[in-house]
């Protein structure tokens, strides 16, 4: 590789580092709230039939306002802050009822982000498994909520 060429790489390199910070802060200084996005209300019961969330937003608002109502996450973001982190959630992607959305933390003295744990929320049965992202598998909430014991002890 000539020195041209490798001038030209490095420059790409550094524009792609600039474009994820970029972004990574766009979204963090649009999260103000710290350990939420939009929320939005449940859905509403009319008769028998339930009014889903419709766009991904809601979907998404829908999931998070479904853990934001488990303790442990709750212990978790305390234990994150206390820490001098912040707690915050993001989207993955959704799957029909199923969302998944992360749990994350930011520094204040660094630009990236430290996935604590991946949600998978079904949004209308209420159902939630947790990614492994070692191993690649689901958990069931229960079994999730004994490694928060382990890896948040209570203070």
């Amino acid at each position: 590789m000539n020195k041209q060429t490798g001038n030209i790489l490095l420059l790409v390199l550094l524009a792609a580092f600039i474009f994820i910070i970029a972004v990574g802060g766009y979204f963090l200084l649009n999260n103000k709230a710290g350990t939420s996005l939009k929320k939005q209300e449940a859905p509403v019961t009319q008769g028998n039939q339930i009014s889903e969330p419709s766009s991904s937003e809601d979907k998404t608002s829908e999931a998070i306002n479904i853990l934001e109502t488990i303790p442990e996450i709750k212990t978790i973001q305390q234990s994150v802050v206390k820490a001098g982190r912040k707690p915050f959630f993001t989207p993955e992607g959704e799957n029909g009822d199923i969302v998944t959305v992360s749990l994350r933390e930011s520094f204040s003295d660094d630009p990236h982000t430290s996935r604590i744990d991946t949600f998978n929320v079904n949004i209308i049965s209420k159902e939630i498994t947790v990614s492994d992202v070692v191993t690649s598998k689901d958990m069931s909430l229960e079994e999730w909520k004994k490694t928060v014991k382990e890896r948040f002890p209570s203070s």
